[in-house]
């Protein structure tokens, strides 16, 4: 069975979530926040793959004992970043379903996946065989 956030969300009784709007603009570029390590916030704008990566990502964070994006914190977002691509990607599938193609895009494995061509990208840029990989 693969991981899905919304199970790991329906999983943690301890945390709430909520759709709205979240600030933007030069400083604040927000679509998703925990709050108080209790709350995921998402942004209404995101359509549902982008609300299913978003949730994705806040749950590691929350796993992880962190908070929202902290800009200071690369490295960890980094990592976060990366165990939601292994999580919603898993590393063996995209390439048995395009076992037939000789290059495997990103978009073939956001749609596959139902995840963001961002977390495709993730996802494959950690694959072996990087030769059957579209650049």
């Amino acid at each position: 069975m693969r991981w899905t956030p919304w199970r790991a969300l329906r999983s943690r009784p301890d945390v709430d979530f909520d759709r709205i709007g979240l600030p933007s603009g030069a400083d604040a570029v927000s679509v998703a926040a925990v709050v108080d390590g209790g709350v995921v916030l998402l942004d209404h704008s995101l359509s549902r793959v982008e609300r299913r990566c978003a949730l994705a990502h806040e749950i590691v964070h929350l796993e992880r004992g962190g908070g929202s994006c902290d800009p200071c914190r690369v490295r960890e977002e980094a990592i976060v970043d990366r165990i939601v691509a292994e999580r919603l990607v898993p590393l063996c599938e995209p390439l048995v379903f395009c076992d037939h193609l000789e290059v495997v895009e990103a978009w073939m494995v956001a749609e596959e996946f139902d995840v963001t061509d961002d977390v495709a990208r993730r996802a494959l840029a950690t694959l072996d065989g990087a030769s059957r990989l579209a650049t």
